[in-house]
């Protein structure tokens, strides 16, 4: 079965996870949203919950950066986090989004076996 979602973030440089309740996946696909101002991160709360470190002025964040398409014709950024197999499961609660800009964020399928 697959599912989809969609997360913007409420505020700017804030983590947020994903879903708010526990979520089991067996995989998982995120997309930038087209119209996102800025870089989304998406990583665990130790990888995304860094913003207070700047460089030029700008915060820094770790994590998988997606970034927004340069034209409209373009496709957005993506990543993918695959079944690694076996009783592996992704907990969606657990994955975190961040971004420069409040309002920015992702759309996601993910599926379960």
């Amino acid at each position: 079965m697959i599912y989809s979602g969609r997360k913007q973030v409420a505020a700017a440089n804030v983590a947020e996870a994903l879903v708010s309740t526990k979520t089991m996946a067996s995989w998982l696909t995120l997309i930038a949203l087209r119209d996102n101002d800025g870089i989304v991160y998406v990583g665990g709360i130790d990888e995304t919950n860094h913003a207070n470190a700047t460089v030029a002025g700008a915060a820094t964040h770790v994590g998988h950066p997606l970034v927004k398409p340069a034209a409209a014709s373009s496709g957005s950024d993506f990543c993918n986090f695959r079944e690694i197999g076996g009783p592996t499961y992704i907990d969606l609660s657990k994955v975190y989004v961040i971004a420069d800009n409040a309002g920015d964020g992702v759309t996601f399928n993910y599926g379960r076996r």
